[in-house]
């Protein structure tokens, strides 16, 4: 839910309420028929997070809210009338919490003061349903509890009135993030925000596009239709043939460790190459009609999972097995993700996809309809209707049809499970049920779609498949139905960039021989390229990146291993024009082309289109010394942190222990002198851009709690900053800095007459410089063996000065 839906819903309970108002009298009342709404369907709050009661040592507590392990929000709780404010004002207001304006609450305040202490809570709220008062029981400011600041809402009305500022304060979504620290100094104190002017060596609305060659455009359609495809869909050949058939590296292997230490020893590894292990699964089930048959395929985001499905039933699976299976695909891609409507979501589509399969998409005729509901329909003419059915069979019939309609309308679910009867009992087929993309939601949704398809499987005869992230299914064991049903589970590793590359290469070399024969396999897919070149445009991708570690290392761990974007990264660098892919497949067929400069890739990955380097236009690359404009720092702090957790992680002897929490990683930079705020901002940013990573994937928030690791592209950028003179050259002229005085020192540079090498070397030694000098001001390393890697960034950036 979004603010905005969720403001429509307060209004509407702001409605009902002032309807019944007046038979609201005990404080039970009040938390059933107006707290507890608002916290839920307003706020955001699930109801398995909110504890109501819990006894601590300063008393019972009325709300607590939790997040996880977290203690987050107390709210203290009044019946409707109790007086919490004396003032006649109206309006959302700040009162210190021992003013006048709010007396009353006074002893609510330290009551839920007190629960914050004993619980961790961070923040509080005081409400009678009517009235809301949210405060900060720790201040920050060394003032005492009753000099702070509050923030007061005396109505609903206000709270419609300033719904965003109450959003903030009381929402999950605020409370996680803390909002309110923001919310209560903005709204108590007449400072004005830090804004600070900004100045970059290249202006932004200066970059441009670099044109392409005709050569260029023309083996755009050959590229996209070749490499950046992932499944094959226009091509089974291609499926066939492109299939990286990977062994286990080691990506895998800290993938298996994973699943190995945390389910129960339940996980094989997959042998991808003939999927022989699958295709044992359901000739056994076929045998024996076993009914406990989930197979989950386990692997990382970006391992090819769907695919891998795909192409089993396509080729793999043996005819005479095929032909005894019901290949059923839901694409949970295309749910809502709404959990209250997902079993409904379900069945609709299993229906959809059975009728389709069987009727060629058309609902099924009243005879057919017949012999699937054949019980039911013995059931009427031998019992409850014999005599309707002995003396009037048409009119028996058509009550039989209502039946059934009204069991398709309003009992879907016994509907769909009865079409599956049906294609076990007298079509003699196995349905093989597959819930695709389910690992593209959250946590409970899974667990939803996991009960769905258990609930299937136990009433009747079928073999379902659910593709599952390594990280997913890890935390799903420990809790959930997982834990509570059997399922067979096969890991499939993840290739790699180079492995995918050369089976396309080698696809298309096979290829090119054929239209040399005279066939027209490219021609078919609108494909103009002369074949010559074609050849010549294959041979130098293999030259670049298959037979060059350099770079096919570089595109998958910027990727973070994922196939797909792996392959638009490995696109973005062909079909960038710094690379020139026209002029080597030239010098190719001259027989004169020489090896390609990393920094040419290098340059080509971090461009792409344009002259100069563009966040906006850049979907893998984050340039890591930016700044905001309202939350200067050092131009170090997103590096200093990608440092932490890499070396949280190279310590670690288990992937799960090379997590940190937010406020591990805060309490880590507080003795720096590095805001909080700062923090938070700069992780939402690594994260956006995959540099970081979740604990749980399918939650990326940032609160306390949170657990965060780095990733291989976040890895990489460190690399980058550390020895890629081409990726610190390129963000030097386009950072925005605070010294105007450098900025104009870079841009003398380009009228000095100074040869390229030379150029780029001032460039570099300049932002490197005024970046330390930055760093000084705003970060103090405390001496201590803790702080050590942090010194090593400086001693590392010192060298390009």
């Amino acid at each position: 839910m979004n603010i905005d839906e969720a403001k429509i819903k307060f209004d509407y309970i702001r409605n009902e309420v002032s309807s019944y108002i007046d038979k609201i009298k005990s404080e039970t009342d009040t938390r059933v028929n107006i707290i507890d709404r608002i916290l839920i369907e307003v706020l955001g709050w699930e109801k398995e997070e909110i504890e109501r009661e819990p006894h601590t040592a300063s008393g019972f507590v009325d709300y607590l809210l939790k997040y996880g392990d977290k203690n987050f929000l107390v709210i203290e709780a009044k019946k409707i009338g109790f007086e919490l404010i004396e003032t006649t004002n109206q309006k959302v207001s700040s009162y210190k919490l021992g003013g006048a304006a709010i007396k009353p609450a006074k002893d609510g305040i330290i009551q839920a003061s007190n629960y914050c202490l004993t619980t961790g809570a961070t923040f509080a709220g005081l409400t009678n349903g009517i009235c809301w008062i949210g405060f900060n029981p720790f201040p920050r400011d060394g003032k005492p509890l009753f000099d702070s600041n509050s923030i007061t809402f005396p109505s609903l009305e206000s709270i419609s009135d300033k719904f965003a500022m109450f959003y903030d304060l009381f929402s999950k979504e605020g409370v996680l993030e803390k909002r309110y620290l923001t919310q209560i100094q903005k709204f108590s104190t007449s400072v004005t925000g830090y804004y600070e002017k900004l100045y970059s060596v290249h202006e932004m609305n200066n970059n441009r596009m670099i044109p392409k060659s005709d050569f260029q455009i023309d083996l755009d359609k050959f590229f996209n239709e070749f490499f950046t495809t992932l499944a094959g869909d226009n091509d089974p050949e291609m499926l066939i043939e492109c299939f990286v058939e990977t062994q286990d590296s080691i990506n895998a292997e800290r993938a298996m460790q994973k699943i190995s230490e945390n389910i129960l020893n339940s996980i094989q590894s997959l042998n991808s190459g003939t999927g022989r292990e699958l295709e044992k699964e359901i000739e056994f089930s076929i045998e024996t009609e076993k009914t406990s048959d989930i197979v989950l395929i386990v692997g990382e985001k970006g391992s090819g999972k769907s695919t891998f499905i795909e192409r089993f039933f396509t080729i793999i699976l043996d005819k005479n097995v095929r032909s005894l299976c019901l290949a059923l695909k839901i694409d949970m891609a295309n749910s809502s993700g709404d959990i209250n409507y997902v079993t409904k979501w379900i069945y609709k589509n299993l229906k959809d996809c059975i009728e389709k399969e069987l009727y060629k998409g058309n609902s099924p005729e009243y005879e057919e309809l017949q012999g699937i509901f054949y019980k039911e329909y013995q059931r009427w003419k031998n019992g409850e209707f014999k005599y309707l059915y002995e003396k009037d069979r048409q009119e028996f019939k058509i009550k039989f049809g209502e039946y059934i309609f009204n069991k398709k309308e309003n009992n879907l679910e016994e509907y769909v499970i009865n079409l599956l009867y049906h294609v076990v009992r007298s079509r003699k087929l196995m349905p093989c049920i597959v819930f695709d993309n389910t690992d593209n939601f959250s946590q409970k949704f899974q667990e939803a779609v996991f009960q769905v398809a258990e609930s299937i499987h136990r009433a009747v005869f079928s073999f379902i498949i659910v593709p599952i992230t390594d990280k997913t299914i890890w935390q799903l064991s420990k809790s959930g139905p997982f834990q509570s049903y059997d399922s067979k589970s096969f890991y499939l590793p993840v290739p790699s960039i180079k492995d995918i590359l050369d089976k396309r290469i080698k696809f298309l070399k096979k290829k090119i021989e054929t239209e040399k024969n005279g066939k027209s396999y490219f021609l078919n897919r609108g494909i103009r390229v002369k074949i010559d070149d074609i050849g010549a445009f294959v041979s130098c991708i293999e030259e670049i990146f298959v037979n060059e570690d350099f770079t096919s290392r570089r595109i998958g761990w910027i990727a973070n291993h994922e196939i797909r974007r792996s392959l638009k990264v490995f696109q973005g660098v062909v079909t960038s024009p710094c690379l020139g892919i026209d002029e080597l497949v030239k010098s190719y067929i001259l027989g004169n082309m020489e090896n390609i400069n990393p920094q040419k890739i290098t340059k080509s990955l971090i461009l792409g289109e344009y002259k100069g380097f563009a966040q906006e236009h850049s979907q893998f690359i984050l340039n890591l010394f930016t700044l905001k404009n309202n939350l200067v720092s050092s131009p170090l702090t997103k590096i200093r942190i990608l440092r932490l957790l890499r070396d949280k992680e190279a310590s670690s002897n288990d992937v799960h222990e090379s997590y940190l929490t937010l406020q591990e990683i805060e309490n880590y930079f507080e003795p720096m002198c590095v805001n909080e705020d700062i923090i938070v901002n700069y992780i939402k940013e690594l994260i956006s851009y995959r540099l970081l990573q979740t604990y749980d994937p399918s939650d990326d928030k940032v609160y306390s709690g949170q657990r965060l690791s780095i990733t291989s592209c976040g890895k990489i950028h460190i690399e980058m900053i550390m020895n890629d003179e081409i990726y610190i050259s390129q963000m030097a002229l386009v950072t925005e800095i605070r010294d105007i005085s450098v900025v104009e020192k870079i841009r003398k540079l380009g009228q000095q007459g100074l040869n390229a090498r030379e150029y780029w070397n001032g460039v570099i030694s300049t932002f490197i410089e005024y970046c330390l000098e930055e760093d000084k001001i705003f970060v103090r390393l405390p001496k201590d063996n803790l702080y050590r890697s942090q010194q090593v960034i400086i001693d590392e950036l010192s060298k390009w000065k």
